[in-house]
């Protein structure tokens, strides 16, 4: 039990270490080294735990502090979709909910932008958990709608989060988009009025079965 306790604990410093790291210095000054006198701990751990720097970023990747998991973000949808909401409501809300995750974890952000311009292994295994977990949330909310036409509503969220999703990692480098500014409030709240109001004309004429 100790032996697992402390494998538990040693993980957790060396996934706490990686996290620190990649805030000061970004992803290419990382390696095993830094990360073991970090943690304060043996590198041979990580070897022995993770196999490798590789298998050492998925699991950071994988962590909550990087992107909730399923369960985590139906809640959170849920919740910010209020009792028995429609259709347009439901989707709004997913959208809602993703760029209010991402927007609480500003690392998350320059990993994604670090995708864009330079692959990398944690941006391969970041991608992969937010896929996955994009995938079974969809699958999951779905169900409380089984008369849509699940194919189209999947085409329409992806293309929504991935335009929001690039907006919102630019604003840090710009704030204009045309004529919007998108640091503020008041314009993300237009983006998601606008977008639950064409959902519902897209519902009533295109959406179903």
């Amino acid at each position: 039990m100790d032996k697992i306790k402390n494998r538990a604990e040693s993980e957790k410093k060396f996934i706490n270490a990686t996290l620190k790291l990649l805030a000061q210095n970004g992803i290419k000054k990382l390696g095993i080294r830094s990360i073991a006198r970090k943690a304060e701990l043996n590198p041979m751990l990580i070897y022995r735990y993770f196999n490798n720097l590789e298998g050492l970023l998925h699991a950071v990747a994988e962590s909550a502090q990087f992107w909730p998991d399923t369960v985590s973000l139906k809640n959170n949808v849920l919740k910010t979709a209020g009792k028995n909401p429609d259709y347009p409501t439901l989707v709004t809300s997913i959208i809602k909910t993703y760029i209010k995750e991402l927007e609480q974890r500003p690392l998350t952000q320059e990993i994604m932008k670090w995708e864009l311009l330079e692959p990398s292994p944690l941006a391969e295994s970041l991608n992969i958990k937010r896929e996955r977990v994009g995938v079974e949330l969809t699958q999951e909310l779905l169900k409380l709608y089984p008369s849509l036409n699940n194919e189209n509503i999947i085409c329409i969220s992806s293309i929504l989060v991935a335009g929001l999703t690039y907006l919102f990692l630019k604003k840090d480098s710009s704030n204009l988009w045309k004529s919007y500014n998108i640091t503020t409030k008041s314009t993300w709240d237009n983006f998601f009025g606008t977008i639950q109001t064409s959902l519902g004309a897209m519902f009533e004429t295109g959406c179903r079965k």
